[in-house]
C-alpha cells in the first residue's frame, strides 16, 4: 500500500481514541514522545509563491534551531503547500526546497507567450501538465517516506452525483473517517490531485473522481488539520503554525493577522505551570477556434480565484477557538509590494518574496522573535 490513504471525512463529531505508537527516535513529530504540546505545521496554496513559504520556513528554523516541517507531529499543505508537505515527509531541507522551486518553477511556468501557445494546442492547456508530471517524478519517485504525519487537501467531484468535498490523502488511517478503495494512488498523482488548477493543467482522476486544486474549499486547510489533530490526539495541547504565501498590499486588512493574543495565551499558560506545576494531562474536452479555447482555459483559471478567501477561513478559526485553552494558533504571512500572480516564476518575483520575508521578521511591530520564543517554549514542555 502507497504511504498515502486516500480517505475523506465521515462524521466529525466521533468520539476518537487513537494511540498510535511510532518506531522512532524522539523528535517532536514522534508520537511515542513526551511533549506535552503537539505540533501541527499547516502550509496554503499559492502557486509559485511558494517560495515565500519556503523562506518563512528557514527563517523558523534558524530561530528554533530545528525545522519544524520535518519535526512536527503533524504537516498539512494544499496546493503548492501539499508539494511543500510531502518534501518534509521525505526529508527535504529549505535550501533544496527553495533550489527546486527555482529551478522547476521555470520549466513548468515559462512566461514566453509562444510556449504557452504551444501548451494549448499540444495539451489544451495554459502550462505543460507532462512537464509538471516529470518534474514531480524527478522530484519524489523512488524516495523513502518518514513515518511522520502528513497530508495534501484537494477537492473531488463524484463522477456520477457531480457533488464536491473536501478530501484529503494521508500516510497515516484515521478511524473517524470513512476509507475509500483508491488507496494506491501514485505519489505524483497524489501531489497533483492538490495542485490541479482547471486551465492551468489537466486534472487527476480516477474511475470514480475528478480532482480540483484543494484551494477551492481549503486554501487554508486549519480547519480539516484541526479535525486530524483533535481525532489522533485527544486531550492534548494543540500548537498550530499557519504559513501563507504573502498578500498584496490592497489586501493588508483582510490579510494582515497579528499574533499578539497568542502571545499572550502561551505566556498565561506558561505561568500557570510554573506556578501549579503541569496540568492534567480530472481533464477538460474542449472544442472550437484557438481562440475560443484559450478564452476558456483563462476562464476556468478566473473561476478558481474566486474560490474562498483563505483570510475568511482562518479569521473564523482564530474567533472559534480564541478561548480553547488547549489550542494555540500562531499565523506568519508577508505584505507585498507588488502581485505575484501563481505562475510567476520570475527572478523579480523571488526577489520580492526573499525582501518581504525578511522585512517581516525584522519588522519590531510584528514581534516575530518573541513569538518563536513562545513556540520554542511550547515545544520544550515535556509531560
Amino acid at each position: 500500500m502507497n504511504w498515502f490513504t486516500n480517505y475523506f471525512y465521515g462524521n466529525q463529531n466521533n468520539n476518537i481514541n487513537v494511540e498510535e505508537v511510532e518506531k522512532q527516535f524522539y523528535l517532536i513529530g514522534d508520537d511515542s514522545d513526551d511533549s506535552l504540546v503537539k505540533v501541527i505545521v499547516s502550509l496554503d496554496g499559492g502557486g509559485m509563491r511558494g517560495y515565500l513559504t519556503i523562506l518563512l520556513l528557514k527563517e523558523i528554523q534558524e530561530l528554533l534551531e530545528k525545522d519544524l516541517g520535518i519535526t512536527c507531529h503533524i504537516i498539512a499543505g494544499t496546493s503548492t503547500g501539499g508539494i511543500l508537505a510531502y518534501s518534509k515527509l521525505y526529508d527535504v531541507s529549505n535550501d533544496e526546497l527553495l533550489d527546486m522551486y527555482r529551478k522547476f518553477g521555470k520549466k513548468i511556468f515559462p512566461s514566453s507567450a509562444m510556449d504557452v501557445m504551444h501548451n494549448i494546442i499540444s495539451e489544451g492547456t495554459l502550462f505543460s501538465t507532462k512537464e509538471l508530471i516529470k518534474s514531480l517524478k524527478d522530484n519524489f519517485a523512488g524516495r523513502d517516506m518518514s513515518h511522520r504525519k502528513g497530508f495534501v487537501v484537494t477537492v473531488a467531484e463524484d463522477k456520477c452525483s457531480h457533488e464536491k468535498s473536501a478530501k484529503v490523502f494521508a500516510n497515516y488511517e484515521n478511524p473517524s473517517t470513512h476509507l475509500h478503495d483508491d488507496s494506491n494512488v501514485d505519489v505524483v498523482d497524489i501531489l497533483r490531485s492538490t495542485a490541479g488548477i482547471p486551465g492551468l493543467f489537466n486534472q487527476y482522476e480516477n474511475s470514480k473522481y475528478i480532482y480540483y486544486d484543494g484551494g477551492f474549499q481549503y486554501n487554508c486547510n486549519l480547519p480539516i488539520a484541526l479535525i486530524e489533530a483533535k481525532a489522533l490526539y485527544p486531550n492534548k495541547k494543540l500548537l498550530f503554525i499557519s504559513l501563507g504565501t504573502g498578500y498584496q498590499k490592497s489586501e493588508r486588512v483582510q490579510y494582515h493577522f497579528t499574533n499578539d493574543q497568542t502571545d499572550s495565551k502561551v505566556e498565561r499558560f506558561i505561568n500557570s505551570l510554573n506556578s501549579q506545576g503541569k496540568p492534567f494531562l480530472r481533464s477538460q474536452q474542449m472544442v472550437g477556434s484557438i481562440f475560443d479555447l484559450t478564452k476558456n482555459l483563462y476562464r476556468l483559471y478566473k473561476e478558481y480565484l474566486k474560490m474562498p478567501k483563505t483570510s475568511e477561513i482562518l479569521s473564523k478559526f482564530l474567533l472559534d477557538h480564541r478561548d480553547d485553552p488547549d489550542i494555540f494558533t500562531y499565523r506568519f504571512d508577508c505584505q507585498l509590494e507588488f502581485p505575484i500572480n501563481l505562475h510567476d516564476s520570475s527572478d523579480k518575483a523571488a526577489e520580492e518574496m526573499e525582501r518581504s520575508v525578511k522585512d517581516y521578521v525584522n519588522d519590531p511591530n510584528n514581534n516575530f522573535k518573541k513569538s518563536l520564543s513562545n513556540i520554542k517554549k511550547l515545544i520544550d514542555l515535556k509531560q
